[in-house]
């Protein structure tokens, strides 16, 4: 569960240390003038500099796991008031699951979320932009050098790539981002353009173990009236069982539900609304 206090980031900046090496090249210079032996010195202890700062300023910027959480806690607050209408138990989820991609240490695996779109959400755009904010909230704690983005696909999309060129979109992705949306999942019709969710939600050998995947599964009315709200992972994999039983053998769905529906299976409610600049990219 999403602890309350919040915490703040220090980061200090190595200007000083480049300005006092500076202001104390320039005071070398202006002494050593005239003089063949202190030139030397001052030769012989610009390439020592050189040496010991080249490290320095290309060594490794990027947030560690405690920055990573803390950036990400942060936004989670603001969007866990944005979200009224969400149950604690979808809020609960979706901290343990997103926040497990930012530890210190690689998980083992890709987060993957199913969320159940009831029938009064199918046609809006609260799924989507709910998906996109808390996307970018993840990619925000990586503090990429350009502006973060969540790649969405449609079956639609995927279905007129070849499966390489959907494989080549999803690392190309992931160099700089590190959440996709799949907005219909259901309706991809194609054994082979299914596998590539085989391959990158694998628990082993993901191509991105940091990735985040949110698959969009609709729910009709009749399926939430007979099951429990705390039976929504064995309903979503019955849904998606049913739908792809035309496509695929029960032998190769069965893995592919493992790794698409490996994370927690969440259920959209309404009453909320969303803007995507509810988090900003950084």
């Amino acid at each position: 569960m999403e602890p309350d206090a919040e915490q703040q980031d220090i980061l200090i900046p190595p200007v000083p240390i480049v300005t006092r090496f500076l202001t104390f090249v320039r005071r070398f210079v202006t002494y050593a003038k005239g003089s063949p032996s202190i030139k030397l010195s001052l030769f012989v202890v610009l390439m020592i500099s050189v040496v010991l700062l080249v490290p320095f300023f290309f060594e490794d910027k990027s947030p560690n796991g405690t920055e990573r959480i803390n950036s990400f806690r942060r936004d989670f607050h603001i969007l866990k008031t944005r979200f009224p209408a969400q149950s604690q138990d979808t809020m609960d989820k979706l901290w343990s699951d997103l926040s497990a991609a930012l530890e210190e240490s690689e998980p083992r695996e890709p987060v993957s979320m199913i969320l159940l779109v009831p029938s009064i959400l199918i046609s809006s755009d609260f799924p989507d932009c709910f998906a996109e904010v808390f996307g970018k909230a993840v990619n925000n704690a990586f503090r990429t050098k350009t502006p973060t983005s969540v790649l969405k696909l449609s079956a639609k999309r995927i279905m007129t790539h070849s499966v390489t060129d959907i494989h080549e979109e999803l690392k190309s992705h992931f160099q700089n981002n590190k959440a996709v949306i799949i907005s219909d999942i259901q309706n991809i019709k194609s054994p082979d353009h299914l596998t590539i969710f085989h391959a990158f939600c694998d628990n082993t050998h993901a191509p991105e173990k940091r990735a985040v995947y949110f698959f969009f599964v609709p729910l009709p009315d009749n399926r939430w009236e007979v099951h429990s709200p705390r039976n929504l992972a064995g309903v979503a994999k019955e849904i998606l069982e049913e739908l792809w039983l035309d496509v695929l053998s029960l032998d190769r769905i069965h893995p592919l539900l493992a790794r698409v529906g490996s994370g927690s299976v969440i259920l959209l409610n309404d009453g909320d609304t969303c803007a995507t600049d509810y988090v900003p990219s950084r």
